[in-house]
């Protein structure tokens, strides 16, 4: 798995759990390449036990790295297709219902 990748002014790093899945995304910015990344952003994610994510936490940073704001997404209330693959999920915010996500699989012969 992916550990860090580096680009000229923004850095990304990833933790995974024991099955592989992505558990934390870390994005850092830098003004220039003299200095130093600082900490912009993280996510930080969590799985059903179908190995469905259903929580993802956005943290936010200032300049300094101290934690200014965030929030958590919840997916709930899962509908299934005939392969058993996700097609429609309900999303929380805070706790708080904020929508439906819906996606279409087609399936080749």
């Amino acid at each position: 798995n992916l550990i860090c990748r580096e680009e000229e002014l923004e850095k990304y790093e990833y933790q995974y759990d024991r099955q592989d899945r992505e558990t934390m995304a870390r994005i850092f910015y830098r003004k220039s390449k003299e200095k130093p990344f600082e900490i912009t952003r993280a996510y930080l994610y969590r799985y059903n036990l179908r190995g469905e994510r259903n929580s993802l936490t956005l943290e936010g940073y200032d300049h300094q790295g101290i934690l200014i704001g965030g929030g958590v997404n919840d997916y709930k209330n899962y509908q299934y297709d005939q392969q058993g693959n996700w097609i429609g999920r309900t999303v929380y915010m805070d706790g708080e219902e904020v929508g439906v996500e819906t996606r279409k699989i087609t399936y080749w012969d």
